[in-house]
């Protein structure tokens, strides 16, 4: 059993892969050259900030990530309750490039100030938004951390299974490449994470960026 459970841990760790969220910042070709000799294979970034403002150079740094030959490019929505769901997935359909094929995570951040319904609402909020994305074609997920979501959201929200449905990312920066703390860390009930943003604000290859991932 443990020689089996050794052999299971050694296939997880080989399969795993990193990532960086750029958050706003902008990536030139040669920085995408970099992340990409340094082994990351994904990069996240903004797309919308929680004013509902279109990151104007999504576009550039998703063809430097991809032309430098990394794997993924993900978009990072900040999200709040004054966005009208249909209209808003539109404006995220409208902005993304041509042939888009990674997740869109919708991040819920503990700023309440950007909050404006009862708590008791908002899951069903996200629920809606989430679902009226995905109705556009698009791959969805939620982005958030264990206080975060209990602020904005409730300790009981996520018993919400349509949301249990989605991808969940999180955040702890233990600088731990694993999962082994979302019994803690995580949040809303999901049974097991997809992404895990390990470390916080840093600086890699030059430029500063908001985190490592890891998935």
């Amino acid at each position: 059993m443990l020689k089996l459970c050794l052999i299971v841990l050694a296939l997880t760790l080989a399969s795993a892969k990193m990532g960086v969220n750029i958050g706003t910042s902008s990536v030139s070709r040669s920085y995408a050259d970099c992340f990409k000799k340094a082994n990351y294979t994904k990069v996240t970034q903004e797309l919308v900030n929680a004013r509902g403002t279109f990151n104007s150079g999504f576009l550039t740094n998703y063809i430097n990530s991809l032309d430098a030959g990394i794997e993924m490019v993900d978009a990072i929505v900040r999200v709040n309750d004054s966005f009208v769901p249909e209209s808003f997935c539109n404006d995220i359909v409208k902005n993304l490039p041509p042939g888009f094929d990674g997740t869109v995570w919708f991040h819920v951040k503990n700023d309440k100030s950007i909050w404006t319904k009862p708590v008791d609402d908002r899951v069903n909020y996200l629920v809606t938004l989430t679902g009226a994305c995905t109705q556009r074609g698009l791959d969805v997920g939620v982005y958030s951390d264990a206080a975060g979501w209990a602020a904005i959201m409730g300790f009981q929200s996520a018993g919400n299974f349509k949301l249990r449905t989605l991808p969940v990312w999180y955040f702890n920066d233990n600088t731990l490449q694993n999962y082994n703390d979302f019994y803690y860390a995580g949040f809303g009930n999901w049974g097991k994470p997809n992404m895990k943003e390990y470390a916080g604000s840093s600086y890699l290859c030059g430029t500063y960026f908001d985190g490592y991932d890891f998935y």
